[in-house]
């Protein structure tokens, strides 16, 4: 079954530390800003890595796991040979208060539009899960039983969130719903991906989005 582990849950998400590389950074470090999202451009990684958050090396941004499969559950030792958890981890993104602020600033008047955007970041948490599943008739098709990925601007509901989710999925019949899922296979398989997961999210969760902001879970 899927287990909950011990994961950060920072509620204050400011950077105030400028790396020893800071002077050294280059107009291509601070290429790919992505605002709106988690990761991390080469110039955000040095000040991450200042302030002693740790960054994923290959996806760039900064997460903690939420969710493990449980290999040796003794009720179900089947478990794990039918479902892949290929990921479940909460993310944050940082801003930049004091140095670090004045640091990011002062390439931003050297002319670096990257820069400026960097000083205008809010900060933010999120939480990605997709698990996968196969039919279990004899052929070992695996199929995406479930995604989901949010997004918050507030700890409060974040945190809430965080706690409504993992009780959620590590209480559920994930057998039931991947047997339904595959024999109400004609009802998604030809829809787009996000209308598939939005689908999918619906009948395990009863949510209508598997994406961006929720409140509560039923």
């Amino acid at each position: 079954m899927l287990s909950v582990n011990e994961f950060k849950r920072p509620q204050r998400l400011n950077l105030y530390e400028v790396p020893e590389s800071n002077d050294s950074l280059e107009r291509e470090d601070f290429d790919y800003p992505d605002p709106h999202g988690f990761k991390l451009n080469i110039a955000e990684q040095e000040f991450y890595k200042a302030n002693n958050k740790i960054v994923h090396p290959f996806y760039g941004n900064w997460q903690d796991t939420m969710l493990h499969m449980n290999l040796d559950h003794p009720n179900e030792a089947n478990f794990s040979n039918r479902f892949l958890l290929t990921h479940s981890y909460t993310q944050y993104r940082c801003n930049f208060k004091g140095a670090a602020y004045e640091a990011i600033k002062t390439h931003a008047i050297c002319g670096l539009r990257h820069a400026q955007i960097l000083l205008q970041l809010r900060p933010k948490w999120g939480i990605s899960f997709q698990l996968y599943a196969k039919n279990g008739s004899g052929c070992n098709t695996l199929y995406e039983l479930l995604s989901l990925d949010y997004n918050y601007i507030s700890y409060a509901e974040f945190n809430n969130s965080a706690d409504a989710i993992c009780n959620k999925l590590t209480q559920l019949d994930w057998d039931k719903y991947a047997d339904e899922m595959w024999d109400r296979r004609e009802e998604w398989e030809l829809l787009s991906l996000y209308d598939q997961r939005q689908w999918k999210c619906k009948l395990v969760l009863g949510l209508d989005n598997h994406y961006t902001h929720i409140t509560s879970l039923k």
